[in-house]
């Protein structure tokens, strides 16, 4: 959704997936990432893997310059529930009646704050 360009996506969706889950979605994801794209930039804070309740994968993560945000990958209508621009995006989601994989991205303003 937006303008954000697909390697931001790829990167993002790739530190909010695991390849020793051995889930199918998280091996493409991870297949995807370019090679001379790397993840050593980032630090995996925490690591909630998925659960059928919640539908959905966090990870919160440290950048090099020590900008910590958390990344929420999962089934549509959970991402949805948590975005602030919900309206927006679900009338894309219907208008398209495509089946999405959702990233929401949380930055933190106080780096001590999880």
């Amino acid at each position: 959704m937006g303008n954000t360009a697909p390697e931001a996506l790829s990167i993002n969706a790739s530190l909010a997936s695991r390849n020793e889950n051995e889930d199918p979605i998280d091996l493409a994801i991870i297949a995807g990432l370019k090679p001379d794209r790397s993840l050593k930039d980032y630090n995996i804070i925490h690591f909630q893997p998925f659960e059928p309740v919640d539908k959905r994968t966090e990870a919160t993560v440290e950048n090099i310059n020590g900008d910590r945000f958390k990344i929420t990958k999962g089934a549509t209508q959970i991402i949805l529930a948590l975005s602030s621009n919900a309206d927006r995006a679900r009338s894309q989601y219907y208008r398209t009646r495509f089946c999405y994989l959702s990233l929401i991205i949380k930055l933190y303003h106080d780096r001590n704050k999880q």
